[in-house]
């Protein structure tokens, strides 16, 4: 390859330009742009600049305005500073720097229209701008996430699969797959990628077949062990030739039992105890025999060990037959569910332009779309796939009119779980070959020169074969180093340090290590270095240039968040302070997990089971002690499970968000995490949920649909870009980031503690067919020993490039723990350093001491003069640190400059009357003040139901969830027992409760017949939640209007509150609409006594009066008079309010008025009251 002149490259044609870490790929694209804007005067939207994610978009953007802008400052003469040398000459070559001027003038004020877009934006707008050449549908749905499709799918699949298979083939499928989600969890790893093709090419058919195979030689052993199976049994239990130690008495009886199971079942068993039936086979009884003697021999044991393979190969048939079907059925259902809801998910996009550019239409619409975009730049191209290429070479063949520019880094290549394709990266790099057009950056602009040269001694030693395994299509190319870093250079007491650092650790005696000990000794060393290193910044000692180290300079890089999680409390212990920043989902935190539990306490608060779960989460902290405590305390039980109905209520009402910022500041559950530790992470995560979850009950209403989404996304925890950690400080600390989120940035000092890890083995047999460069998935062929090991030298080739990529963030320094530590062969720094090929296929020679190890990085450093420091690892971390402070910022309380008036405040019902606060609604706090029951009533009939507040929230809650027409007597039981049960009362209740629901339901509230029962769902709203504003309500303004009605006089004497401003706030248990009029109720517990002859109409006013209840319902009547003249236009108060009901649940029969109390307030009143609380006056 040659090196690249952005100044002289050829600005047509298709040209592969080859970058390596730190070589200013960006700023090359930036140069390219502005050639292209004023050499070959394209306009910015002419010049498509492609890349992968949205964030890349924006950088892309911003870095090429700021180019732009810089040379346009330079053309005016009012740059700062001189531009840098490429600039300069790009500008000095120009003619007519007037038009230069006007053209980049032009380009900074339409550059919000530049043409710079993910992949699948690309294709969405060329889509939609030639629609009829495309054939894209004009309105369609795109959605971002088809997860929730897939489940659907994947559920259907196995429902119509089950329901037609026999019993035995169900016990299997269960056993492999034991629901749905793990089916679909088995297949995830093949969506991302496009045309993948699975091996063997077998379906259920073939697989029933095998299985018949399976049973003909069952049946074969069946009678041949019916015939001869006492004289089988004799041999195995008494021949000489035996070794007694592998077949002693108990092997051979257990040996025995296993065959005897097997013959007794009867028909082929999907399960067999094969390690014992392996007993009877020749293989193993020549193995177990005494040397010089003759095994025993027996047809069976051929019979058998035919039998066992034929067994584990139709089984492995059927298994591959099942993930083939369900594969293909999700991607059939897939297309066509989208295409028939009219919706398009983003890698549909890709689909439609590839079918665009190979329809009848293709010439025709490849040319409008390089008409559009003469010449397109692909960033990041090593994170290609095949149908992205297959669509950019349909539409730039490489002619004189247009250009591709491919721009990338074989080297970091680290995506392929999403799908990118290094192959397909290696096959452009093959068919630019022969045009003469392929590149390469050849000066790393950002680590200092000696790391720079270690990092090219680390990757093209003499030694070293294959470095990136795929010669010749990736290679490592040594770069050059820049002088820009080592103007600033690091140094401790005013020395250099070796920029490249290896700490070596084994075991004792020089025995491998265990990767626990071996993370916990790297975390703990590394941790202690870093808190030193901020020590000696603290003291000066530490600099880079002239400035001491900070703690942001340093970045700790790993795999996983479990290892991210392990090295922030390692910092933890030595005091420093870290931000965590990876790409795990946060659907897989133990956040997530704990909001699961209070979500479905929320949704069921009576669930006393579910609401426990959800107070001994670390949100709420409860302990067992508490619990128990609250378990005997009914009033307070009674107010927390008010408080979750509360919650529940407001989310139903006002939408997911109002009802959880209600709980969590309620609750103080903020408060509650920031206190332990890791708090930030945790607090962080749980509103990243809270938002996600707040998007969700946008297109899924219903608490039911937000819950089942939650459990979906739990269950499929691979990172989306909404669903991935958040920062979670944006303060100055030590960052501690995986090696994939790392990609593109760049740290002054970096630790590596744990290069080792090779990952976690995929389930799923995946690899590159040698011939055709395609990627195929394994699921049981012939082959698949030949082609595991394709896959093993693929993960190998990614562990390599994922060091690279760890290795070229470091900007001066990089510190790397290795060793003798168990799978180390396997990793990336094995195959670097301790690489081997005795004249064959090169290979992995890992040392057997901690000598050896360190000489052959010694030896390394010798042959290619790189500054590599070898040590042995530290001892556990003792250095501590404490901040200094100075890199905080100061902070300070803001004062309000406006003054809040004393007396606004959120008033209630119960404020007025006991002159206390109340954010709950009355459910019968109290009994009632008379109690003229006499002993006369069955024990557990309705009145000796418990009182108290307890017992009144159940009555309330059960008939909020009742549904008022389903009055059978069986059904009622049903409902009240599951009710009794989740509020931990007692069963036996169930009878008087029932009959007293089917006395409320059924009794006539009115003459005209009115029943409770004749409402449906959708003509009654429950609990009823209600502010109104109150301008200054006052006591003496209070018992002036109802001083005007005789019937209401008594309901304001005696009052005793502060004029109060702010806001009414109460709760109506029950609001329904009857022929076209609106009516409140209120549930009343009461107990007026052991008959519902003591329920009669002067009881109840006695009650009502004693209560305040009248004044209560205005309050009611004019919430609800004010939300009904909203929400009617014609609304009038005569014709659509009915009135109130007071409805003492225990008295109420059919056939009778006893427990019914009702009320109309006169308009004149409520229209007073209206006024009073509006205006302040009546």
């Amino acid at each position: 390859m040659q090196p690249l002149n952005p100044l002289s490259c050829p600005l047509t044609g298709r040209l592969l330009i080859e970058a390596s870490a730190g070589t200013g790929k960006t700023y090359t694209i930036a140069i390219l742009f502005l050639r292209l804007l004023l050499q070959a005067r394209l306009e910015v939207e002419q010049i498509l600049v492609v890349t992968f994610t949205e964030a890349a978009t924006a950088e892309l953007r911003m870095r090429i305005r700021a180019r732009l802008r810089e040379a346009l400052q330079q053309l005016r003469g009012l740059a700062q500073q001189p531009p840098d040398p490429l600039l300069r000459e790009l500008l000095d070559g120009i003619d007519g720097r007037q038009e230069a001027q006007q053209r980049l003038e032009d380009a900074l004020v339409r550059m919000d229209e530049a043409s710079v877009f993910t992949i699948h934006g690309f294709c969405g707008r060329v889509l939609q701008e030639n629609a009829f050449e495309s054939g894209m549908p004009f309105e369609v749905e795109l959605i971002s996430d088809e997860r929730a499709l897939r489940h659907e799918i994947i559920c259907d699949f196995w429902r119509s699969r089950l329901a037609v298979l026999d019993l035995p083939q169900t016990v299997w499928l269960r056993e492999q797959w034991k629901t749905p989600e793990a089916l679909l969890s088995a297949l995830q790893g093949t969506l991302p990628h496009t045309g993948l093709s699975l091996i063997p090419a077998l379906g259920l058919a073939d697989a029933k077949l095998a299985w018949r195979e399976v049973e003909v030689r069952y049946q074969e052993l069946c009678t041949v062990w019916a015939a001869q199976g006492a004289e089988i049994s004799e041999l195995l239990t008494t021949s000489k030739a035996l070794n007694r130690r592998s077949y002693n008495k108990s092997v051979v009886t257990k040996a025995l039992a296993a065959m005897g199971e097997l013959i007794e079942a009867g028909s082929c068993p999907s399960c067999l105890a094969e390690k014992q039936l392996e007993r009877f086979t020749p293989s193993m009884l020549e193995e177990k025999t005494k040397a010089g003697e003759t095994p025993p021999a027996h047809p069976l044991f051929d019979l058998v060990a035919g039998f066992i393979a034929a067994h584990s190969s139709a089984l492995g048939m059927r298994r591959a037959a099942w993930l083939r079907e369900a594969h293909a059925y999700l991607l059939s259902e897939l297309a066509r569910r989208k295409e028939e809801r009219r919706q398009l998910y983003f890698d549909d996009l890709l689909r439609r332009m590839q079918q665009a550019l190979q329809g009848e239409s293709g010439g025709r619409f490849a040319a409008a779309v390089r008409r559009r975009f003469p010449v397109a730049m692909i960033d990041e191209f090593q994170d290609t796939d095949p149908l992205q290429y297959q669509i950019f070479s349909g539409i730039y063949p490489g002619e004189a009119d247009n250009a591709l520019f491919m721009i990338g880094d074989p080297k970091q290549a680290i995506y392929s779980f999403r799908g990118a394709d290094i192959f397909t990266y290696m096959q452009a790099r093959r068919e630019t070959a022969s045009a003469g057009t392929q590149y390469t950056l050849d000066t790393n602009w950002r680590s200092a020169s000696a790391l720079v040269s270690c990092v090219n001694a680390l990757f093209g030693h003499k030694r070293l074969e294959s470095p990136f395994i795929y010669e010749p299509d990736i290679q490592f190319q040594p770069v050059n180093a820049s002088t820009t870093a080592d103007q600033a250079p690091l140094r401790l007491a005013g020395e250099a340090v070796p920029p490249l650092q290896f700490w070596l650790m084994s075991g004792e005696a020089e025995r491998p290590l265990d990767l626990g000990p071996a993370r916990e000794r790297a975390a703990a060393a590394s941790a202690g270095r870093i808190a030193e290193l901020l020590n000696q910044a603290q003291q000066g000692v530490a600099l880079i240039g002239e400035r001491p180290l900070r703690a942001r300079d340093i970045a700790v890089l790993v795999r996983t968040h479990a290892e991210g999680l392990q090295m922030q409390q390692a910092l933890s212990a030595c005091g420093v302070s870290s931000v965590a920043i990876g790409r795990e989902s946060v659907f897989a935190s133990q956040e997530a997990a704990e909001l699961a539990l209070l979500l479905n306490a929320i949704a069921a608060p009576e669930d006393e089971a579910q609401l426990r779960a959800a107070l001994v989460t670390s949100l709420f902290g409860c302990s067992l002690s508490d619990l128990a405590a609250l378990a005997v305390d009914e009033l307070a039980w009674g107010e927390l499970l008010q408080r979750f109905r509360r919650y529940r209520q407001a989310w139903v009402q006002q939408g997911f968000m109002v009802g959880f910022q209600a709980l969590l500041h309620r609750e103080a559950i903020p408060q509650q995490l920031l206190s332990q530790p890791g708090g930030e992470r945790r607090i962080t995560n749980l509103l990243q949920l809270a938002e996600l979850l707040q998007l969700a009950s946008r297109e899924r209403p219903g608490i039911d649909g937000v819950l089942r989404w939650f459990a979906e996304q739990r269950a499929d925890t691979s990172p989306s870009d909404e669903s991935e950690l958040r920062l979670e400080s944006d303060a100055a600390l030590v960052q501690i980031v995986t090696i994939h989120k790392s990609k593109g940035l760049e740290y002054p000092v970096v630790f590596l503690p744990f290069p080792w890890g090779i990952g976690k083995k995929s389930d799923l047999l995946l690899f590159h067919n040698p011939a055709s460069g395609r990627l195929c998935l394994d699921l049981g062929s012939d082959d698949a020993a030949a082609h595991l090991a394709l896959a093993e030298r693929e993960r190998l080739a990614e562990r390599l490039r994922l060091f690279y990529v760890a290795l070229t963030r470091a900007k001066h320094l990089c510190v790397m723990s290795w060793g003798r530590i168990k799978g180390a062969e396997q990793s990336a720094p094995a195959w670097l350093l301790h690489q081997t090929s005795d004249g064959g296929e090169p290979r992995v020679a890992m040392p057997e001491t901690l000598q050896g190890i360190a000489a052959d990085i010694q030896r390394l450093a010798e042959e290619t003069g790189a500054e590599l420091l070898i040590e042995a690892l530290p001892n556990e971390a003792t250095a501590s640190y404490r901040s200094s402070g100075k890199e905080c910022v100061g902070l300070r309380v803001a004062e309000l400059a406006g003054l809040v008036p004393h007396r606004w405040r959120l008033a209630s019902f119960s404020s007025l009357v006991a002159g206390v606060e109340s954010e709950w609604p009355d459910h019968d706090a109290a009994d009632g003040g008379i109690d003229t029951a006499r002993q006369t009533a069955p024990l557990e009939d309705i009145f000796r139901f418990p009182r108290g507040p307890r017992a009144g929230t159940f009555i309330h809650s059960l008939l909020e969830h009742c549904d008022f027409g389903a009055i059978d007597q069986e059904g009622l039981q049903a409902f009240v027992q599951r009710q009794l049960q989740s509020h931990g009362f007692e069963s036996h209740w169930g009878e008087a409760l029932s009959g007293m629901l089917r006395d409320l339901l059924t009794t006539e509230l009115d003459q005209n017949g009115l029943q409770l029962c004749q409402i449906s769902r959708a003509d009654r709203l429950d609990e009823m939640e209600f502010f109104y504003p109150l301008a200054s309500l006052s006591q003496p303004g209070l018992q002036e209007v109802l001083a005007k009605f005789a019937d209401y006089r008594s309901s304001g004497e005696g009052l005793s509150f502060d004029s109060t401003e702010g806001l009414m706030r109460g709760f109506i248990d029950l609001v329904f609409q009857h022929q076209g009029r609106f009516y409140l109720a209120d549930y009343k517990s009461n107990h007026l006594g052991n008959r519902p002859e003591e329920y009669h109409c002067e009881a109840l006013e006695q009650a009502m009066q004693a209560h305040r209840y009248r004044l209560q319902y205005l309050i009611y009547t004019l919430a609800l008079h004010r939300y009904l003249r909203q929400r009617l236009p014609d609304y009038d108060y005569q014709r659509h309010f009915g009135g109130v009901y007071y409805l003492f649940v225990r008295g109420i029969r059919p056939g009778s008025r006893h427990g019914i109390f009702y009320d109309r307030p006169p308009l004149a009143l409520i229209e007073a009251l209206d006024r009073l609380c509006a205006e302040g006056q009546a």
